[in-house]
């Protein structure tokens, strides 16, 4: 575990070692419990992985290429029913809106759904 300044009280308990001891753990130490051991602070070294720097070049295709995949792209809202859509500025100031025809609701005696099915 790592970084828990405000959980040490509970890790501590949890691990039977002092509080004071996990806060003031060196950098690559860390608490643990094996099960059928008893709870120790174990030294996990720096790995070096056999992989060079990226250049800034690479960086920032690899930034444009996640953006693409991953990144969130702003979409226009689409319009609900009822509203009247836009319309450029240049239009006749004294034309009436253009209004969407609201669906029609289903009559209430076939869309009842307290009474049987006629199909069953």
């Amino acid at each position: 575990m790592a970084n828990v300044d405000a959980e040490a009280s509970y890790f501590s308990d949890l691990l039977h070692i002092p509080e004071e001891r996990m806060n003031k753990l060196p950098r690559g130490h860390f608490a643990m419990h094996i099960r059928g051991e008893d709870s120790s602070i174990a030294e996990v070294p720096f790995a070096r992985l056999p992989y060079r720097e990226m250049t800034v070049a690479e960086q920032q295709a690899h930034q444009k290429r996640m953006t693409e995949l991953y990144g969130i792209q702003k979409q226009k809202a689409p319009q609900t029913l009822g509203e009247a859509p836009s319309r450029p500025a240049s239009g006749a100031a004294g034309e009436a809106p253009i209004i969407s025809p609201q669906p029609k609701p289903a009559p209430a005696d076939e869309d009842d759904h307290t009474k049987p099915s006629k199909s069953w």
